[in-house]
């Protein structure tokens, strides 16, 4: 079932690893459906990552990678990861899941430096 409306401190970047990812402003009635999406901080929203497997990583928002994060997609809405960027993350992130590596390996990601 996609996660109810809420807000969190952190950065959420949700990316559908073999399926889009769904989001929705809290106020909003509508879907939209993404490849990758970056969340502010405390923008509140509702996530469905239903359709398939997914990727979520927090970050602070005042950690390097944050604020990168942030000059990049902006504070206010939603934004989306151009598709050719995610197509790569995906593809990085499906084989670590895929293989059962360690969850440290997920930092040599090119995601866990602030795209």
């Amino acid at each position: 079932a996609p996660v109810e409306a809420h807000s969190h401190h952190a950065i959420q970047v949700s990316l559908g690893l073999n399926a889009p990812v769904r989001f929705r402003p809290a106020a909003d009635p509508s879907w939209t459906e993404y490849r990758g999406a970056m969340i502010p901080p405390h923008l509140e929203h509702e996530f469905d990552g239903t359709q398939g497997v997914s990727a979520t990583i927090f970050c602070e928002p005042e950690s390097e990678v944050g604020r990168s994060l942030l000059a990049r997609f902006g504070t206010e809405a939603i934004a989306g990861v151009p598709e050719e960027e995610c197509a790569e993350l995906c593809r990085s992130l499906r084989a670590i899941y895929e293989s059962s590596a360690p969850d440290a390996d997920l930092a040599s990601t090119p995601v866990a430096s602030g795209l």
